[in-house]
């Protein structure tokens, strides 16, 4: 049973690493947010999905 569950946080931290990924090229390749409560929300998207994702990586390795 754990080891399913290593290799399910495995496919979570891939995925997390994608969507930050994503969400970066997002956000690096607009020109300009229409307003400053947008580009809050941006910045405040990219944290969150980044720390999921560190979050997860370090689930991960602890179970080793």
């Amino acid at each position: 049973m754990s080891r399913d569950r290593s290799s399910n946080s495995g496919f979570a931290v891939v995925a997390a690493a994608a969507v930050a990924a994503a969400v970066a090229y997002w956000i690096l390749s607009a020109e300009e947010a229409p307003s400053l409560p947008f580009a809050i929300a941006q910045y405040v998207l990219l944290a969150s999905v980044l720390v999921g994702g560190l979050d997860g990586f370090a689930k991960c390795r602890s179970r080793r």
